[in-house]
């Protein structure tokens, strides 16, 4: 799989048909939207407009906050989303994790918990109403009395699932029923030194040997979806003092996470090995655009860089 690009705020920037156009002829695979109050568009409207402009560029939102829709609702319009691109819509979820998301806009922020558990009925809720029977249920958050969702999606049993989490709960709901998990630190609210040591390789590690427990045997066949805000490429050897994601192809077509860089007793960063498996979504923020060299090596588009397939 080609990697992939989140999209950058709407300032600033030219039709989002047009950039949507340019980064499927780059080679891209996808296109991601975020869905916080203070980015750009509102992510249904954008994906549907990147759809509509392309024809082979998969998008995507990343993710989108389970407190902010009613899963009925959301359901048909991502259903729609996915028949209009024929099938080339993946969904996002997330908890929430933001508090100007909430403070802002008057929600109410429940605990960690109560969150996790909306999601997991938003998400059992999205799969129920996208198979072909009528769905009844009845949750603690939500209750759908026999309803049929329509329309049906354009892909069997719907789109594919990532689902994004850091802690003890999400991240074994996600080995058993996403499609693609995105690997994250636990964010109960915002990043704090806890979240820091969460983002450490050992925690991450760690998160990928419970994974493959939790996930049993679909582990082989899933995607895992990382977000470096931090990340450099050089030419130069591993150097001390420093940390450098490098991706090599896996025999999925994708990319893999090597080992994580780590120092032996003479002080030296050495490649260790890790479990991390396939990571088929790589996304690299802004702040890793800088060097010249970079951009001669990989494809760019409105200062975001990936590198090249």
């Amino acid at each position: 799989m080609p990697p992939s690009l989140a999209s950058p705020g709407a300032s600033g920037n030219s039709s989002k048909s047009c950039r949507a156009r340019r980064l499927e002829s780059l080679g891209y695979s996808t296109l991601f939207v975020p869905d916080h109050f203070h980015e750009g568009f509102g992510p249904i409207a954008a994906l549907t407009t990147a759809a509509a402009a392309t024809t082979t560029l998969k998008v995507a939102p990343l993710v989108l906050n389970t407190d902010l829709r009613h899963p009925a609702v959301l359901a048909r319009e991502l259903a729609s989303i996915d028949v209009l691109s024929m099938g080339r819509l993946e969904v996002g979820l997330g908890a929430g994790y933001n508090p100007l998301d909430y403070q802002r806009s008057g929600i109410a922020m429940d605990p960690p918990g109560v969150r996790v558990d909306r999601l997991i009925e938003h998400a059992t809720v999205l799969r129920e109403l996208w198979s072909q029977a009528p769905t009844a249920f009845e949750g603690v958050h939500y209750r759908i009395d026999d309803l049929d969702g329509t329309p049906k999606p354009y892909t069997a049993g719907g789109p594919p699932l990532l689902i994004a989490g850091g802690g003890k709960r999400m991240l074994p709901f996600a080995a058993q029923h996403a499609d693609i998990v995105g690997v994250n630190v636990a964010l109960a609210a915002a990043p704090d030194e806890a979240s820091a040591r969460d983002a450490l390789p050992a925690s991450i590690d760690e998160k990928f040997r419970r994974m493959r427990t939790d996930a049993g045997e679909r582990f082989d066949d899933l995607e895992f979806n990382a977000w470096l805000t931090v990340c450099r490429v050089t030419d130069e050897a591993q150097s001390r003092g420093t940390l450098e994601w490098q991706v090599r192809c896996s025999r999925r077509g994708g990319a893999r996470l090597p080992a994580h860089p780590r120092r032996d007793n003479r002080g030296n960063g050495r490649p260790t090995r890790n479990e991390s498996g396939p990571l088929g979504l790589l996304i690299l923020h802004r702040s890793a655009t800088g060097d010249r060299r970079l951009r001669s090596r990989c494809s760019s588009v409105d200062g975001l860089v990936i590198p090249a397939p």
